[in-house]
């Protein structure tokens, strides 16, 4: 039998058009909460979801007098890392799972084997799916192997993340757009249990976000600009080369101009990719949500 831990622990949990299997997920979620922990809260983000007030009635119906569940309803449909921040955001806990899906096993240990990591010092600690689809495979190996982290990203189960973690992201001013690549990046010290299950088939995030992620959090725009140079400028020397074993000097004059022209276009492709990557850093529109009430669920009458 485990001994509750007395830290205060926040579960944010993402609730999209996934209604028949949420009142059982959070059912579980809160008896596993209760197995290990004193206090905890459960915070359900309902992206605009119609279906909801039966779980919420629901909910109302099992809950003691003493439990905590807080629904943050969105204004309008909204991406997942915006709900998720709205959902932390409200999160008063000392430790904070975050579950953007509601897929989990709970016949495994691994929420509990999450808290124990973190009590070894690691402020940031991904339950992390390395059986993945092949697309998601290459995505996470090319995006590591450009990565300037220290630490290695993979699709997640769940997050687990310190409160020292949440205000040092606020403090630095991170873009959170992806939260697994921001976490990376805060500096603070990062763990990972395994978990052994599947990862979603369903995809939450866009191409553009993956754009974004490369461009914030990577050297590869960097690295793709330099090799289009150094090819630009192979390019130019073999075309004068060729034009003056010819003989053919007008030939020379059109070919340098013509190569002189793919260089000022693949600077100009160089200037743009660094003005959106400083454009990316620099903007905070992107960090903001839109909340259309904050409930706290009460126990309903007898």
């Amino acid at each position: 039998m485990y001994k509750k831990e007395s830290a205060f622990i926040s579960a944010v949990v993402y609730a999209s058009n996934n209604t028949d299997k949420l009142l059982g997920f959070i059912t579980d979620l809160f008896n596993e909460m209760e197995k290990h922990f004193t206090n905890y809260e459960i915070v359900i983000v309902d992206n605009c979801n119609p279906d909801i007030e039966p779980v919420k009635n629901a909910l109302a119906a099992k809950i003691s007098i003493s439990d905590s569940i807080t629904i943050v309803r969105m204004s309008e449909v909204q991406s997942l890392e915006a709900c998720m921040r709205a959902g932390v955001d409200v999160a008063i806990g000392d430790f904070v799972y975050e579950f953007e899906g509601i897929n989990y096993d709970f016949d495994t240990d691994a929420i509990w084997e999450a808290y124990q990591k973190a009590q070894k010092g690691y402020d940031i600690v991904n339950a992390e799916i390395k059986n993945n689809s092949l697309s998601r495979t290459m995505y996470y190996d090319i995006f590591n192997k450009f990565s300037r982290s220290q630490y290695n990203l993979y699709a997640v189960a769940f997050r687990l993340v310190s409160r020292r973690t949440i205000n040092r992201i606020i403090s630095l001013d991170l873009d959170i757009d992806w939260r697994n690549a921001a976490y990376a990046n805060c500096g603070l010290q990062s763990g990972s249990i395994e978990y052994g299950s599947k990862a979603s088939p369903k995809k939450n995030r866009d191409i553009f976000l993956a754009i974004d992620s490369f461009l914030l959090y990577t050297d590869l725009p960097k690295k793709a600009s330099l090799w289009m140079g150094i090819i630009g400028g192979i390019l130019v020397v073999f075309n004068i080369i060729m034009s003056a074993l010819a003989s053919k000097w007008s030939s020379v004059a059109f070919n340098i101009s013509l190569s002189l022209c793919m260089v000022i276009v693949i600077m100009l492709l160089m200037m743009l990719v660094c003005y959106l990557s400083l454009l990316l850093r620099t903007t905070d529109s992107r960090k903001k949500y839109l909340v259309d009430g904050i409930e706290k669920l009460q126990r309903a009458k007898e």
